[in-house]
């Protein structure tokens, strides 16, 4: 654990309530790739919001989150839907932070949907003892995932920086990437490198295709933002910072 940076978990409830928002976005977003709608499509997507409130998780939900649940089916935006598509993978550090799953949420790859919808409710289902039941990790638990979270990002976002560079300034972002590993590694933040470099998706960071570090990056970042939030940073979920001073 990083003893330089403050950390103050959020409540165990609280996280729980974020997750079942996580979940309930995640069925609006199943909702709207429908081909067509039925009333009974629409009567679900009327009871996700409904099913919060029973939570008393409602009063957790976003300006953002609030108008998709509330949007009639078939009136999002696609940078809407983009969004949403990425809710299960915030979803995970919520779920292992309450002990839900056992598997880590990083390296950066995309997230077992199954595993983390089977531990948690389902809209309409009864939240009462999910909520009474919530255990959470220990502070250096959640803590020393944070860092490999971040680290992970810092990863990625560091390789867009490598490409654009040549010459001295390459050399010197590569140098800094294989003494990071190096350090990582050794810290327990990350499994395994590759000649010097983080290992994803079966190759070095480095080797992967420019879609993929795109995938990886947003999952990354949704993660990070996740990890922040559990550990107290933000007002609330829509100000979470990336960075943490």
């Amino acid at each position: 654990m990083d003893d330089s940076i403050e950390i103050n978990l959020r409540p165990r409830r609280q996280i729980a309530h974020r997750l079942l928002i996580q979940v309930a976005l995640t069925n609006r977003a199943g909702l709207e790739s429908l081909d067509r709608y039925t009333s009974e499509d629409e009567e679900a997507r009327f009871d996700l919001v409904a099913w919060l409130i029973d939570a008393r998780a409602v009063d957790e939900l976003t300006r953002f989150e609030r108008a998709v649940l509330e949007a009639p089916l078939g009136r999002l935006r696609v940078d809407d839907l983009d969004r949403l598509a990425l809710s299960l993978e915030a979803a995970h550090p919520l779920a292992w932070s309450i002990e839900l799953i056992e598997s880590a949420p990083a390296p950066p790859e995309p997230v077992d949907g199954g595993e983390i919808l089977a531990a948690t409710p389902s809209p309409d289902d009864e939240t009462g003892s999910f909520l009474n039941a919530i255990r959470l990790r220990s502070l250096d638990e959640i803590a020393a995932h944070r860092e490999a979270a971040e680290i992970w990002f810092w990863r990625l976002e560091i390789e867009r920086e490598r490409r654009r560079s040549s010459g001295h300034d390459r050399q010197e972002t590569e140098a800094a990437i294989a003494e990071t590993a190096e350090e990582a590694l050794a810290a327990g933040l990350i499994e395994a490198t590759s000649d010097g470099d983080f290992r994803l998706f079966g190759q070095a960071v480095r080797d992967l295709a420019g879609e993929q570090l795109d995938f990886a990056t947003l999952i990354a970042e949704a993660r990070l933002i996740a990890f922040n939030w559990v550990c107290g940073y933000g007002a609330s979920w829509e100000d979470v910072p990336l960075e943490v001073e």
